[in-house]
C-alpha cells in the first residue's frame, strides 16, 4: 500500500478503503505486539541469567565464609594472632571482588521478583 493511493488500491482489489485501512492497523498492530513480545523473552532470559549468576555467587560466599569459620575454628590461640588477620583479609577482599563483580551485572533498575 506504501506509494499507492488508498482509493485507487481498494478498486483494484475489489474492497472498500475502509478494509484495507483496517487491514494495515491489523497487520501494524500485530507486528508491535510481536516485537514487545520478543523483548519480554530477552528480559527474562537477561533476568535468568543474572539469577542464576546470583545462585553462583551465593554459593562461592557461603562456602568461603565456612572456609574461614573452619579456619578460625581450627587454629589454636598462637596462630590465630599471628596468621588469622593476613587470611582474613584476603578472604573478606576475594568476597568484596565476587560482590563487586555480581553488582556490577545487575541491571540499573534492578531485578524484577518472578511469581
Amino acid at each position: 500500500m506504501r506509494g499507492e493511493d488508498l482509493e485507487t488500491l481498494s478498486r483494484e482489489l475489489g474492497v472498500t478503503a475502509v478494509t484495507l485501512s483496517g487491514w494495515r492497523d491489523q497487520f501494524l498492530d500485530g507486528g508491535a505486539a510481536n516485537l514487545k513480545a520478543r523483548g519480554a523473552d530477552v528480559d527474562n532470559e537477561e533476568t535468568q541469567r543474572l539469577k542464576s549468576l546470583v545462585a553462583d555467587l551465593s554459593m562461592s560466599n557461603e562456602l568461603l565464609r565456612e572456609k574461614i569459620h573452619r579456619m578460625e575454628a581450627g587454629r589454636s590461640h598462637d596462630l590465630w594472632h599471628a596468621n588469622s588477620r593476613k587470611d582474613t583479609r584476603r578472604i573478606r577482599e576475594e568476597l568484596k571482588k565476587e560482590l563487586s563483580l555480581l553488582l556490577s551485572m545487575v541491571p540499573a533498575g534492578g531485578i524484577e521478583p518472578t511469581a
